[in-house]
């Protein structure tokens, strides 16, 4: 398709065009429309790892997509500030402050997919990790577009919309916090495949009721052939009415003796689906309960760790798990030790809390990414030679993420319901 508007052929895609990874990006900004920073520097970082960890090609590329950004990146944060003050008055709207701000996001926006359109021309086929990069980067832009109009449109229709405060951006970081992706995802696929055979029997069943009304008809033709009192014509029409039908039966049985086949591979799908979700969500509680019990939020991620490095160790060697080690260099103990220090001051600092907790989110999604990437890689699918035994370890390392996720989300819903983040 072409990417000009003006241009002969252009068509833009559709929403269910659009691939899962880019188009969950853009569903996740309204996750964050009351912290679209927040929003950006997260899919900065998807789209980073989605070219660190994906056979890069392109020499320097990341470096020099670096440097194009850091005043783009600069430029949307002061950008985001004015809009969120614009549109979040202490009185009355100023509309003249509020189009001036969304004028100046706009050709932030504009500049950046600039940046990108150029990046984009004399990219190969084979540029696969580059491209995702560009591709997701895109999205992450059209996710702020999406938000950003949204938010104009509900003030120009004469709307109130959430005002952006400290009270608020917790609320929503409450709500982000008790996401679980990798397990949403899990249940979705389990839920897909549900759907599918579900469809499948169905099918089976039309076709066993085609089968059974066109052999009634069948019959009913063949007593009437028995009949004395047909005329040739009668006769030749009715035989060749037979002919047919038993071509049609023929023809029904062969695709339902199918239908059968795709069933049962179905069955199989869906079983092994529903082992996986169920194997996920006993992994989840065993770490939530873990956490619930009292175990300390940077210890627990210590433990996970090493115990992910010895089934990675185990099964797909020393290599791949140094890879994973180097991409956990964002020294989550460390923040998980500050939070829990925040946690019990005799005088919170809520702004630092609210910063920390936003950090901690971004470095977990940060490491249940990183670890799918490099799980799913050529080197590990070498290595492993069994597919579900990566699935599994995969698994088994993002339910206790999700778990910390959760436990972060209590502490700070215990606070926010206690008005730590009230008039903020």
């Amino acid at each position: 398709m072409s990417r000009d508007p003006k241009a002969e052929g252009y068509k833009p895609a559709k929403r269910e065009e659009i691939p899962g990874p880019n188009r969950r990006l853009v569903e996740r900004a309204a996750k964050f429309s009351l912290d679209l920073g927040d929003y950006w520097a997260s899919a900065r970082e998807t789209a980073s790892d989605a070219y660190e960890f994906g056979a890069s090609t392109l020499e320097r590329f990341g470096a020099g997509l670096e440097a194009d950004f850091k005043s783009i990146d600069r430029g949307l944060e002061e950008r985001l500030a004015e809009w969120e003050e614009a549109t979040s008055p202490a009185a009355e709207y100023d509309p003249d402050r509020i189009g001036a701000a969304a004028d100046a996001l706009r050709e932030s926006i504009r500049a950046a997919r600039a940046t990108l359109d150029s990046r984009l021309e004399g990219m190969r086929l084979q540029d696969r990790a580059e491209i995702a990069c560009l591709s997701l980067l895109g999205s992450a832009l059209t996710g702020l577009s999406e938000q950003i109009a949204e938010r104009l449109h509900a003030i120009a229709a004469g709307g109130i919309v959430e005002p952006i405060t400290m009270s608020t951006q917790t609320k929503q970081l409450i709500e982000r916090a008790g996401m679980d992706e990798a397990g949403d995802l899990i249940e979705q696929a389990r839920a897909n495949m549900e759907t599918e055979l579900a469809k499948r029997r169905d099918n089976k069943a039309r076709s066993e009721q085609l089968i059974y009304d066109r052999t009634t008809e069948l019959d009913g033709l063949r007593i009437e052939l028995q009949g004395p009192d047909l005329t040739a014509a009668q006769r030749d029409e009715a035989t060749r009415k037979v002919s047919k039908l038993e071509r049609d039966i023929s023809r029904l049985k062969s695709v339902s003796d199918r239908l059968d086949s795709v069933i049962a591979l179905t069955e199989n799908g869906l079983a092994a689906a529903s082992d996986r979700s169920a194997a996920y969500e006993q992994s989840f509680q065993t770490a939530a309960s873990a956490l619930a019990n009292g175990q300390d939020l940077a210890e627990f991620w210590r433990s996970s760790k090493s115990r992910l490095f010895s089934e990675v160790d185990a099964l797909l060697g020393k290599s791949v798990r140094k890879v994973l080690d180097a991409a956990f260099d964002s020294d989550l103990a460390s923040k998980l030790d500050d939070f829990t220090k925040q946690l019990v001051k005799s005088k919170l600092d809520p702004q630092k809390l609210q910063n920390l907790a936003s950090t901690l989110l971004q470095t977990l999604d940060a490491y249940a990414l990183r670890t799918r990437s490099i799980l799913n890689g050529e080197d590990s699918r070498a290595a492993a030679g069994d597919p579900l035994a990566i699935e599994q370890i995969a698994d088994g390392a993002c339910a206790p993420i999700a778990a910390l996720r959760a436990a972060i989300a209590k502490e700070l819903t215990f606070l926010f319901q206690n008005g730590a983040f009230e008039s903020r």
